[in-house]
């Protein structure tokens, strides 16, 4: 489920939305350290599951592949478990890409 950042600022009661207001006015630190977090927490929940099949991945497996696509300021990663989940990926990729051509 995904939220917009209007959604998610309304559901916030009002005094978190004051201590929000009170970090930004001090230079936002505190709320640059938890997005910093959070983005680096993202970045790595690619690597915990196989896009195409939902397998867990084993940290420790040789035969795990990730792959980094996308352009060059809005980069995603899709992590597979073998060469057949990767291989399914990137032909289903090409169907998608050729339906919005």
């Amino acid at each position: 489920m995904e939220y917009r950042l209007k959604d998610v600022i309304g559901s916030l009661e009002y005094n978190e939305l004051m201590k929000m207001r009170e970090d930004i006015n001090k230079g936002g630190f505190h709320l640059k350290k938890f997005l910093d977090v959070t983005i680096k927490q993202k970045e790595h929940d690619h690597a915990t599951h196989c896009t195409t099949c939902s397998n867990k991945l084993k940290p420790t497996d040789a035969n795990n592949f990730t792959l980094v696509f996308g352009p060059a300021d809005f980069k995603k990663k899709a992590s597979f478990c073998g060469i057949d989940c990767m291989e399914y990926f990137l032909s289903e990729l090409k169907q998608v890409k050729k339906v919005l051509q």
